[in-house]
């Protein structure tokens, strides 16, 4: 095969398993040549997942022994499902957020959680330092947070080059405002639940806001949307708004509007 298909084309087949990690394994464990074109994309999309002590120390040390993997990931997600304040595990996950600032072609970061409390890896002081540093010597573009309780949203302030934020389920930890000048986001996802401290945290970074997605069933929260659209009224390109129940309407809407302005 190896006589017959140049290399480049390879490759581009191996890009089209990016999320069939399992195929993209299995050629790349057949030959050493194939392992070496299979490998940036094998570290494309990164899923740290504490759960798995072994994958996460294993996933560690190979970002440390091969440098030059660090150039593969486009994607990042920690998901601390059923943390358990180890301290070997704490430093293992630091030591990956540290590295994140030479993964210089690292796109989106998704901070996932499904527990809080002191037993959760985002209420780790040592994670949220890491992570506030990282932020502020990467370029990274899109942040999600999902089902993240007691999450100081100021770190994300240090993240000058974040345009597109998604916050599903969040509850902000009550703390003084940065200092840090706010960043003017682009892109906005707002779903479920929220908090007072979320929402005035988002205030002041909608000015330049393209687009904006409002998912909520929520009474409350619905009475916020018309404030929160009127400080983006003069740049909005599109709005998807879903499952507005029991507020306008008997059954769940889901909406999209394109929006033009005369220049």
């Amino acid at each position: 095969m190896m006589g017959l298909l140049p290399t480049e084309l390879i490759g581009s087949i191996f890009s089209f398993l990016t999320h069939d990690l399992e195929t993209l394994e299995l050629c790349s464990a057949a030959h050493p040549f194939f392992s070496l074109l299979a490998e940036r994309y094998l570290y494309y999309d990164i899923l740290v997942n504490t759960t798995n002590r072994g994958k996460v120390s294993k996933l560690g040390t190979q970002l440390a022994q091969k440098p030059r993997f660090l150039r593969y990931p486009r994607t990042l997600e920690f998901r601390d499902s059923a943390f358990i304040s180890i301290p070997q595990l704490v430093q293992e996950v630091v030591s990956i957020v540290s590295m994140i600032p030479r993964m210089t072609n690292l796109l989106s970061l998704t901070l996932s959680v499904k527990t809080s409390g002191r037993g959760s890896l985002f209420a780790n002081p040592d994670f949220i330092s890491a992570l506030q540093t990282c932020l502020q010597q990467s370029r990274i573009q899109q942040v999600s947070l999902c089902n993240v309780h007691g999450f100081p949203l100021t770190v994300l302030d240090y993240g000058q080059s974040i345009r597109h934020l998604t916050l599903l389920d969040c509850i902000a930890k009550t703390e003084p405002r940065s200092e840090v000048p706010p960043q003017l986001l682009e892109r906005l996802v707002l779903r479920s639940d929220y908090d007072l401290e979320v929402h005035t945290w988002i205030i002041g970074r909608m000015a330049n806001l393209k687009f904006l997605s409002f998912h909520t069933r929520d009474m409350d929260h619905w009475g916020t949307f018309p404030g929160l659209l009127a400080l983006c009224s003069g740049s909005l390109a599109g709005l998807h708004i879903y499952s507005i129940s029991n507020v306008c309407t008997q059954s769940p809407c889901d909406i999209f509007l394109e929006l033009t302005h005369a220049s």
